[in-house]
């Protein structure tokens, strides 16, 4: 009887401590995922907070603040914004006087807030060319376009381009703020790492978040300051007089000239690069001569 009740009461202590354990174990592993579900979704994370007094993290549901934004969702996001639109212009044709149209465009340059971000002069027999690249804000861009045309009698070619960037604008920017609230959640998760390799895991996550959220920034910098600034490229050019009948007439004949004094310097030059085979030469020459006429010579003598 008495091994009995110790076998009893020994069996209700191991079953007690068994079922302790396993809820301590059930309680760690709740709490370690709430942790990486904060750090993950951070959206998530302020809904368990707010609800964790009263309900368990493991019963909300946080699908629906996971789902990423369908096209609809989107488009509507887009809809709400103004348009993103990047526009660019493209000029080209003849002036008489180019220097007086450079005038004009520097004038509507400052009249409007732009600048010239790149520009090039070249000069052919025929004629002179500038390319000119202007960066106008996008409220001014119509205007300054307009103006200009106005005194341009004739285009070779004239296109206005309009490129909307509003979904990958908005796109972008959720992603951002996304990858924000994350990287807020890894650090919070760094603050509560007890181990190195919980801390380094933590710091890689962070390293690529980072490396995400500047190149998202930018991507979104480049979209912004494309938006903001138009550019209209401008190709110009004038003819140049051709020369008259006379200067016509003798240009040949000057040409002849100079090519025949460019050939006797070259000549000039090679024979001064060669001067050592001429020395040796002219020198074999002399004593080739002496040969001679000591040979001569001794016949001579002989004959006599």
């Amino acid at each position: 009887m008495n091994r009995h009740c110790i076998f009893l009461s020994f069996f209700i202590i191991f079953s007690g401590t068994v079922v302790f354990s396993s809820c301590a174990k059930k309680s760690d592993s709740v709490s370690t995922r709430q942790v990486y579900a904060e750090a993950e979704h951070p959206a998530g994370a302020v809904k368990n907070a707010a609800y964790a007094k009263d309900v368990n993290p493991a019963d909300v549901d946080t699908a629906d603040m996971q789902r990423p934004l369908d096209g609809t969702e989107t488009a509507n996001a887009a809809a709400m914004l103004d348009r993103q639109l990047i526009k660019e212009g493209s000029l080209d044709f003849e002036t008489s006087d180019i220097m007086e149209t450079r005038q004009h465009i520097e004038t509507l340059v400052q009249k409007y807030k732009a600048y010239i971000s790149q520009e090039d002069e070249r000069t052919t027999a025929s004629r002179i060319y500038q390319d000119i690249t202007v960066r106008i804000p996008k409220t001014h861009f119509d205007s300054f376009l307009s103006e200009l045309s106005g005194d341009i009698k004739k285009f070779d070619n004239k296109s206005v381009t309009v490129q909307d960037v509003t979904e990958e604008f908005v796109d972008s920017t959720a992603r951002l703020a996304v990858k924000k609230e994350t990287e807020q959640g890894y650090l919070r998760l760094l603050n509560q790492a007890k181990t190195i390799k919980d801390i380094l895991d933590i710091q890689n996550e962070l390293q690529d978040i980072r490396s995400d959220i500047e190149s998202i920034e930018g991507r979104l910098r480049y979209l912004k300051n494309s938006v903001n600034f138009s550019t209209l490229h401008i190709s110009m050019y004038q003819q140049i007089k051709a020369a008259s009948e006379t200067g016509s007439v003798f240009m040949p004949v000057w040409d002849a000239i100079k090519g025949g004094v460019q050939a006797f310097a070259a000549v000039c030059i090679a024979l001064l690069y060669g001067w050592v085979f001429i020395a040796l030469g002219i020198a074999a020459i002399i004593i080739i001569l002496r040969l001679r006429k000591r040979r001569r010579k001794d016949k001579a003598e002989k004959a006599q």
